[in-house]
């Protein structure tokens, strides 16, 4: 149990390195709140004028930049609202913004120590359950710059164009990393180490080898780490024995069309190769 206590805490600290760099962007207000009686929407903003809001049928009022009904732009200059139906599936406190209190929140959904709030979409990664891996996603969404999922050398390029003014911070995503008011080298040099693995630390890790029953060493403990992340309950000893073979059992058949399908197999085995390795640094890799 001491274990898995740690595992959870490694969880919480990494989730913790990630809002302390200001991993999560606050929305910002193009105008003052301007919510008349009856708006759905804010007329200047598009934002919603309560946190539980559905999109009603109206038009556009004179001079209004954005329905107060629907949220949608009145005119075509005016630029999207970034508060979208999606990104309001996170903003689990309602107050307006997904921020460090919703990252948060959501870990403690996944220690099952809260509950996702009715309305909200607390699985992420659509995988059937809450875990810790839907917590570092959430986190982690903000740093995809070139928006392909992932996060890797090719977002560092990325950055650098926003700090050397070649083109601007994509919409939706942070690129003040250490939130100094300005996008420079160091805030490349940040999301650099995080790639590293310097500051992602435990939370993930590049397997090379193949593991079975009765191996030991640091990969076998990441593995542990990996799939406790996933749901599964293992505790990290470092050393390959039936709980951590039937976890990775378990993780196989979870992702059985990607790792026991290619391979001709309907049930899974319990032994990492190449397939189940492919599939865990997909989601645990240090290039997230």
């Amino acid at each position: 149990m001491s274990k898995m206590i740690r595992v959870l805490t490694s969880s919480v600290m990494v989730i913790g390195l990630f809002l302390a760099a200001g991993a999560l962007p606050a929305q910002t207000h193009a105008a003052r709140q301007t919510c008349a009686p009856g708006d759905l929407f804010n007329v200047n903003t598009g934002r919603p004028c309560s946190g539980n809001v559905s999109k009603g049928s109206g038009v556009c009022g004179p001079g209004a930049k954005f329905d107060t009904q629907t949220g949608l732009r009145c005119n075509a200059s005016v630029p999207p609202p970034q508060y979208t139906h999606e990104y309001m599936a996170h903003d689990y406190n309602n107050d307006g913004s997904v921020d460090a209190t919703d990252a948060n929140y959501l870990l403690a959904v996944a220690v099952g120590s809260a509950s996702c709030p009715s309305g909200k979409a607390c699985d992420i990664n659509n995988d059937g359950r809450v875990t810790a891996s839907d917590a570092l996603v959430l986190v982690k969404s903000v740093f995809d710059y070139t928006r392909d999922g992932s996060v890797t050398s090719a977002d560092t390029s990325e950055l650098l164009r926003v700090a050397t003014g070649v083109i601007s911070c994509p919409t939706g995503t942070l690129c003040d990393i250490n939130r100094d008011g300005k996008v420079n080298t160091s805030d490349v040099l940040a999301l650099q180490r995080m790639i590293s693995g310097t500051v992602l630390g435990a939370s993930c890790h590049t397997f090379t080898r193949n593991l079975a029953l009765h191996m030991s060493g640091d990969d076998v403990a990441a593995l542990q780490d990996a799939l406790t992340q996933d749901g599964e309950a293992v505790e990290n000893t470092g050393y390959f024995g039936p709980i951590t073979s039937a976890a990775a059992k378990a993780f196989q058949e979870k992702y059985a069309s990607e790792v026991l399908t290619p391979n001709n197999l309907t049930h899974g085995t319990g032994y990492v190769g190449v397939s189940t390795r492919n599939k865990l640094n997909q989601l645990y890799g240090c290039s997230v």
